[in-house]
């Protein structure tokens, strides 16, 4: 009796070729819905990000492109971002970042930030949002913005560094300030 019942369990956990199969066909339709969705958040970023570099915004919207640097482990990349008022607020952005690790990797998030004035043509921004534990938990960005450049810091669990963005077409960008003065 004993011999029978552990013969039907690894008859039970024994996988023949058609479940392997199935399985690994299961694991790359999952990875080709992921690409898919995440091309199509890169397609629509890159249509509005284009649509917007040739607008010469006095404010603090439209698109901004620069670089972002970790200072716990020195990694860099590209990063753009799509800047624009919250429908019905007089204070509140919406900053869509587009932020490149190496030459392949890509991720998109949104955070929205309260804005103030600070003076003439300056804003301060902050705003924070979870991005889940996987990407570092609550994320934050505080930053300081003139209608030519961002200079912002940012903060999460697993990281910390800033970011320095510029219009489009405005030359090159390097990972320290951009605000003149800082």
């Amino acid at each position: 009796m004993f011999l029978h019942q552990n013969y039907d369990r690894m008859k039970r956990e024994l996988r023949t070729p058609g479940d392997y199969l199935r399985q690994m066909g299961q694991r790359c339709l999952l990875i080709l819905l992921a690409c898919g969705l995440s091309s199509c958040a890169g397609a629509k970023f890159e249509r509005e990000w284009s649509r917007d570099q040739n607008n010469r915004a006095t404010d603090l919207t439209g698109s901004w492109e620069g670089k972002w640097q970790s200072q716990s482990n020195r990694h860099e990349g590209r990063l753009r971002c799509i800047v624009r008022p919250v429908d019905g607020s007089q204070d509140t952005y919406s900053f869509q970042y587009q932020a490149s690790w190496g030459n392949f990797l890509r991720g998109i998030f949104t955070i929205q930030c309260k804005a103030q004035r600070a003076g003439g043509r300056q804003w301060r921004v902050s705003g924070s949002k979870d991005l889940g534990k996987l990407l570092g938990g609550e994320f934050s960005h505080q930053a300081e913005i003139t209608p030519q450049a961002i200079h912002a810091k940012f903060h999460s669990q697993l990281d910390h560094g800033v970011m320095d963005l510029r219009r489009p077409g405005n030359g090159g960008i390097s990972t320290k300030s951009a605000i003149p003065g800082r």
